[in-house]
């Protein structure tokens, strides 16, 4: 199975980088072939300018930083992403990343009657999100099921591809560093799971 990660967090020190880097060093010890696309370190525009939206619709050439991403999606059969949550979604550079790298005709078509079908079908997708404030709060306000909603079910749901699993942490800003180990406990279970065949993968 091919891995990609893709991970969307500015600071190398944060915990969340140390979840990704569990993550990757996990797949690699079981032989999997493993590409990260760090979002920041590589500079990635996430802004989808009006020149590029048309020229998508129309089909015209696409952006060569968009091909090389859009390469990495083609070639992988299992995509993870990783990322805070921020103000209850993902940060900016993930969605743009979205925006621009799944676009019409690569992600997903449009018949005439407006009706949507995905082209990735044969992608399956892990999230792994941590979280300034607890789990709990989050699940008391409605915000978890909100953003499962807005990102499982309306972005790689409707595109068709299966999301395997939704991980999300919290407590990262007051956790303790016994906290933080058995997250990583956790991470490493998941990351196992994820080297398994299709049908086995198990979390």
């Amino acid at each position: 199975m091919k891995h990609l990660v893709i991970y969307a967090h500015p600071d190398s020190k944060s915990f969340c980088h140390a979840i990704k880097e569990e993550f990757v060093e996990v797949l690699k010890a079981h032989g999997k072939e493993v590409v990260v696309r760090d979002l920041y370190a590589e500079n990635f525009d996430p802004v989808l300018r009006n020149k590029e939206l048309k020229g998508n619709l129309k089909n015209m050439d696409i952006a060569e930083d968009i091909k090389i991403e859009q390469a990495y999606i083609k070639w992988a059969d299992v995509i993870t992403f990783i990322y805070p949550i921020w103000w209850s979604h993902m940060p900016a550079i993930l969605k743009g990343y979205i925006d621009r790298v799944f676009s019409v005709d690569f992600a997903f078509s449009v018949n005439e009657k407006g009706e949507v079908k995905g082209l990735l079908t044969d992608k399956r997708i892990l999230l792994i999100n941590t979280m300034g404030a607890s789990k709990d709060l989050y699940l008391k306000k409605g915000i978890l099921s909100s953003i499962e909603l807005i990102v499982d079910e309306c972005i790689f749901k409707s595109l068709e591809m299966e999301v395997v699993s939704h991980h999300f942490f919290g407590d990262m800003t007051n956790g303790t560093d016994e906290y933080r180990k058995n997250i990583l406990k956790q991470i490493k279970h998941i990351a196992t799971g994820a080297t398994n065949e299709i049908n086995e993968i198990y979390f």
